[in-house]
């Protein structure tokens, strides 16, 4: 049989009947004849001759009601009397033929519709859509790993659009995990994480999930809220919270023991430390040890928790009278407690730096005198403001009067520095209302420069220490706390702090010993108390035992050799 191009080439000398035979098998169409030009004669009598089987074709178009019968219909009638039936049934046809395809398309499927109507509505879709098979079959298989490795392969198509259902997926198995574990902070958890998805544009489950939150009982709410973290709540708080009856002492042993229950019930503001109003003059013959910190990061517990842990080695400490012997005797019983659950201190006074004075055997008996020197974290924040013009109170102005008074003094006695840094919180504001923006770590490379200028380190320095406090709140083994807290000083502002004040400042003045110390206090709960735990604590007792002078008796020499040992 001729094809479609043999026919037109021969169009004019084929006979009429041919032609008419031609058009009926769906070889060619009447329209086909029409563009390439046929004689007016010739396609007359074309037309005349397929008038005959209109009635007939359509007939059999309407019987078996398919495709493929309309468009021989058409082909054969485009001007007959049923062609806009035909065009509208096989419109139908067609519509439908493609919410099947499009529904679910398959390259059979595609290639199906794309026969059946080369020139349909929806043939630029489908032949776009076979073009993209691939991501079609990622579609099918809706998964986070399949969009992403899609994306790899493909990047640039159809890269927002897999951006966005990857959101809505994530966005579903939140929404499931939250309705899992059922509690207050899942869902919280969960709206926190649908804010961050940029791209969904509805609320999804955010408007449920609120009404969770809001209906939870206030019971499980204090509970839950106490699960989630045992220091959410004071101990005040959480005796309040019992006395009002928002929940029993009985509820609480869902969250702390039977011991930590009785401490909190007992639990009693810890008086406040006493303030040394007159300016220590600091006696020779005594190791200077002072404590360096930002307000809450833990230094006077740290302080306490060594006065404590000495008090607790038996005819080895030797308290000395002194200004600060009231401050001191408070806070070492602080760290006496019973069961060994202690009350943590409050902040050191801003004006207050008490110089606590004792002595120390070692295992062979030999005497350290030390004097630990705590002071307020307002009196740091005031070295910054005083080194960058800003105003400082009368009491920040008194505070680091007295620490150049110490730090700039005469004596000739060894000196130790600690510097109390916080876990995990370099970039935390110090003081929102006088010091905006400026953070922890900001403050604690003013103190270093301001260290240098003075020449501080060169002042008979032997140990310079960094103790990175509330390692407690690292999630590892205690074992493998050392590490994480070394990394997290050797990292970004605060790995630069550590290398500034180690190699420009410690190396360059010679200090004999510059470590890092990763320290808990131990078992911290209801924020006012601990279960105390004196293991790293014994780290720093050892620093002060290694660096400091000693003498076995009260001959001059013993003395002087001893503290020639350190100068």
């Amino acid at each position: 049989m001729a094809d479609k191009e043999q026919i037109i080439n021969a169009k004019d000398t084929i006979p009429v009947i041919n032609l008419v035979n031609y058009i009926k098998k769906g070889v060619i169409t009447l329209i086909d004849l029409q563009a390439v030009g046929l004689s007016l004669t010739r396609l007359e009598q074309v037309e005349h001759l397929l008038d005959e089987f209109e009635a007939s074709d359509w007939g059999e178009a309407e019987r078996i009601d398919e495709v493929a019968g309309y468009q021989k219909y058409l082909a054969c009638h485009p001007n007959g009397k049923h062609a806009e039936e035909a065009r509208a049934k096989l419109g139908e046809k067609e519509d439908a033929f493609w919410a099947a395809v499009s529904q679910k398309p398959t390259k059979e499927g595609l290639e199906e519709y794309s026969k059946a109507f080369p020139q349909g509505e929806h043939i630029a879709e489908c032949k776009m859509l076979l073009d993209d098979l691939p991501y079609l079959e990622v579609k099918r298989k809706d998964t986070i790993q399949a969009y992403k490795d899609f994306m790899a392969k493909y990047p640039g198509r159809h890269t927002e659009e897999i951006l966005m259902r990857i959101e809505e997926i994530e966005d579903e198995n939140d929404w499931r995990t939250a309705c899992s574990n059922n509690t207050r902070e899942a869902y919280r958890v969960y709206v926190e994480k649908h804010k961050e998805r940029k791209r969904l544009k509805d609320h999804r489950h955010e408007q449920e999930a609120k009404d969770k939150i809001n209906h939870r009982s206030g019971q499980e709410i204090f509970i839950e809220n106490l699960k989630n973290d045992p220091n959410y709540y004071s101990a005040g708080e959480i005796q309040k919270e019992v006395e009002n009856g928002t929940a029993t002492w009985e509820d609480l042993r869902a969250v702390f023991s039977d011991l930590k229950i009785a401490a909190i019930q007992s639990w009693s503001m810890a008086e406040e430390l006493p303030t040394v109003s007159d300016m220590q003059k600091l006696p020779t013959g005594f190791a200077e040890v002072f404590f360096w910190g930002t307000k809450g990061t833990g230094k006077t517990c740290v302080i306490g928790s060594v006065l404590g842990s000495l008090n607790n080695i038996e005819n080895n400490y030797i308290p000395i009278q002194s200004p600060s012997e009231l401050h001191r005797q408070r806070l070492t019983n602080l760290f006496s407690g019973k069961d060994n659950i202690c009350t943590l201190p409050d902040s050191t006074i801003t004006t207050n730096l008490p110089a606590m004075t004792f002595r120390i055997r070692d295992e062979k008996r030999r005497q350290h005198q030390i004097m630990l020197i705590d002071m307020a974290g307002e009196a740091f924040t005031g070295i910054f403001k005083a080194r960058n013009n800003i105003a400082m109170t009368d009491d920040e102005k008194t505070a680091v009067e007295k620490i150049e008074n110490y730090l700039m003094g005469k004596q000739r006695n060894s000196i130790i520095h600690f510097f109390v840094v916080e876990y995990g919180s370099a970039l935390k504001v110090v003081d929102p209302v006088t010091l905006p923006g400026i953070t922890q770590i900001n403050i604690l490379q003013n103190v270093a420069a301001y260290f240098q200028e003075k020449g501080i380190f060169q002042k008979s320095t032997v140990g310079v220490y960094v103790i990175v406090t509330k390692c407690d709140k690292i999630s590892c083994a205690r074992e493998e706390r050392a590490k994480k807290a070394n990394d997290y000083l050797s990292k970004g502002q605060m790995g630069g702090f550590i290398n500034l004040l180690q190699n420009e400042y410690a190396k360059r003045a010679r200090v004999a010993d510059f470590k890092k110390i990763a320290f808990s206090i131990g078992d911290v709960f209801a924020k006012n108390l601990c279960v105390f735990d004196n293991q790293d604590t014994r780290k720093i007792i050892e620093k002060l035992l290694l660096k400091t002078p000693w003498v076995t008796g009260d001959k001059l020499w013993e003395k002087i050799l001893g503290w020639l040992r350190y100068h």
